[in-house]
């Protein structure tokens, strides 16, 4: 995956965290979220050939941030509607987002 898929992958999952901490207990939206953090989760962006370091280091505290979430929201799949879990992947969320805003502020 070249740099600009990067950005790209980390905008839509910007997108789907900013999505479910408004709208946590949506199933819809929870299910978008863990299809667009699939691919930071699997790690699918490696080798981040000619990323500088700090950025490739953001974009490592976003997988593992995405993989966490993911386990979330697996781990919760059946009672996904329930307060304390949507709570618990709205946190989640709000992580990887913040990591995220980093990683795109760094790449304007």
């Amino acid at each position: 995956m070249d740099y600009p898929e990067v950005k790209r992958l980390a905008a839509e999952a910007a997108a789907a965290c900013r999505a479910v901490m408004g709208s946590p207990l949506d199933v819809a939206i929870t299910s978008n979220l863990r299809s667009v953090i699939g691919p930071l989760a699997e790690r699918s962006f490696e080798p981040l050939d000619g990323v500088p370091p700090y950025k490739r280091g953001l974009i490592n505290q976003s997988a593992f941030l995405a993989e966490v979430l993911r386990d979330r929201l697996d781990d919760g799949a059946s009672g996904a509607d329930h307060p304390k879990k949507a709570r618990s992947v709205a946190h989640g969320a709000a992580s990887l987002l913040a990591i995220l805003e980093d990683f795109m502020k760094e790449t304007e």
